[in-house]
């Protein structure tokens, strides 16, 4: 699977008028502004045919002005639907003050051949392990409660369930792709769930995007961690036995983080 990120520059769009004043006691600040059409995330097959939907030009207080769509001359140099992929169009302009403005739509291409499903897993700790020490999860987590200056709460390392919810296709989102490294191996969902409520808790999840191919390995698409607001490195080594149920990969974090998880079809 290949990753793309396509820029349209300003040059490609138009001259956008003014969209919001802000006055100060000695400078008035004027910015130009617009709103993509349609969604943020489209999904197409393999062998559809991608039209961009294009962006709306806003005039002052929001009027609609312009719908400029045909931002390419052929579809193929925005996105290809050839094979599984992702790809990021962004939209970006600079107005005559300086300011820029930028917008990125999300293109997932699915294989809907492939049709063995993920679901609900829980993390195997024992097989589950960091790759720098080789520690599991189990003993990694008795170390942190051990540790008075990492002891966030109390928790169990087996009951972490991760769950892979299908979008479409062959693509899924992730509830954590680290499998539970932050929030529960360490705890730390807990004490922000304790100290902040309960929407606190996913707060260390690494969320994301991936593809269940046709050979059962897995493809990042994308990740986010909300806590730090950047995604994983990659993943690797990864491998679904439909059979036994079992699910494993490798992942990176950061250029210095990374571990081996194992979990467990419910």
């Amino acid at each position: 699977m290949k990753k793309y990120i396509f820029t349209i520059l300003a040059a490609l769009l138009t001259v956008f008028t003014v969209g919001c004043e802000k006055t100060s006691a000695d400078k008035t600040y004027v910015a130009s502004y617009f709103q993509m059409v349609g969604a943020s995330a489209m999904y197409l097959g393999v062998g559809d045919d991608f039209t961009d939907p294009g962006i709306i030009e806003l005039e002052g207080g929001g009027k609609v002005s312009t719908v400029i769509t045909d931002m390419f001359d052929d579809p193929v140099d925005a996105v290809s639907t050839e094979e599984p992929g992702f790809f990021t169009i962004t939209y970006s302009t600079t107005n005559d003050q300086g300011f820029y403005f930028e917008k990125s739509r999300k293109v997932y291409v699915y294989d809907a051949t492939v049709t063995e499903t993920l679901g609900t897993f829980v993390v195997d700790p024992e097989a589950s392990y960091n790759l720098s020490n080789k520690k599991s999860f189990s003993t990694l987590s008795e170390g942190w409660l051990a540790n008075p200056t990492q002891a966030y709460h109390p928790y169990s390392t087996t009951d972490i369930e991760i769950t892979f919810t299908q979008v479409v296709g062959n693509i899924y989102t992730c509830s954590d792709l680290m499998g539970g490294w932050y929030t529960s191996v360490q705890g730390r969902g807990y004490y922000y769930k304790e100290k902040n409520g309960d929407s606190y808790f996913n707060y260390f999840d690494m969320t994301g995007y991936v593809t269940l191919n046709a050979d059962m390995t897995l493809t990042l698409m994308s990740s986010n961690i909300r806590r730090w607001g950047d995604g994983l490195d990659y993943i690797a080594n990864s491998s679904y036995d439909p059979e036994t149920k079992r699910l494993k990969y490798d992942w990176v974090y950061a250029g210095s983080i990374a571990a081996h998880v194992e979990m467990v079809k419910k």
